[in-house]
């Protein structure tokens, strides 16, 4: 049996431009700094967490976003500042770590109380992957209490759906006994992939982090 997972609201992570165009969230090529084109999927993420909890839920978290619509120019207005607080290093932000901590600040900063949580994923080389549960279970209860979930793939494994060394955004998912297949916003388009697989075949390090408030 297979049961399918979504935000309740999957229609406010669309952005539309000037000129009318809608993308499914936003796309790291939007930030006008090359620095950020290059290495801003993180807070390209971080960006879209934040502005659809806003979006969804303004009595409470209002505060996550602070420009005055959701169009696409502001939009990146936001995405830019959610960079100051997840600012990649010379390898990109390439740990949960660092984005939790970075996530943490930017909570400080506008007195928003909330925790990121985090499903860490190791090299194989490490640690056997065993936690095949857990990791539908955290996907389960975050899309089920409508959080987004960012993702961070360093080796994409023998999913070749997935890019090397990068975030996306997961908004649903497909989950059974035997899979777990996960549908995200990617570079402002929907990209469906197999979770599981790349969970049992990543070499790298890697996982999901999300918020609860």
């Amino acid at each position: 049996m297979t049961e399918t997972y979504s935000l309740q609201q999957l229609d406010k992570i669309n952005i539309v431009s000037e000129d009318g165009k809608m993308t499914f969230g936003p796309d790291q090529e939007w930030y006008p700094e090359e620095r950020a084109r290059i290495s801003g999927c993180g807070p390209t993420s971080g960006a879209l967490i934040t502005a659809y909890l806003a979006r969804t839920r303004p009595e409470k978290y209002g505060a996550l976003y602070r420009e005055a619509t959701f169009g696409k120019a502001d939009f990146v207005r936001h995405m830019q500042t959610l960079f100051r607080y997840l600012l990649p290093g010379p390898m990109g932000l390439n740990s949960l770590g660092l984005y939790r901590e970075g996530m943490e600040a930017y909570l400080k900063s506008i007195g928003v109380l909330m925790t990121p949580l985090m499903f860490p994923v190791h090299g194989i080389d490490y640690f056997e992957r065993n936690r095949a549960e857990e990791l539908r279970a955290f996907v389960r209860d975050a899309l089920a209490e409508d959080q987004p979930i960012a993702f961070l793939a360093l080796s994409r494994g023998k999913e070749t759906v997935l890019q090397n060394w990068h975030w996306i955004t997961i908004v649903s998912a497909e989950i059974s006994d035997e899979g777990l297949y996960a549908t995200a916003s990617d570079e402002g388009i929907a990209r469906r992939f197999d979770l599981m697989n790349w969970y049992r075949t990543t070499r790298l390090s890697g996982g999901l982090i999300r918020l609860r408030g």
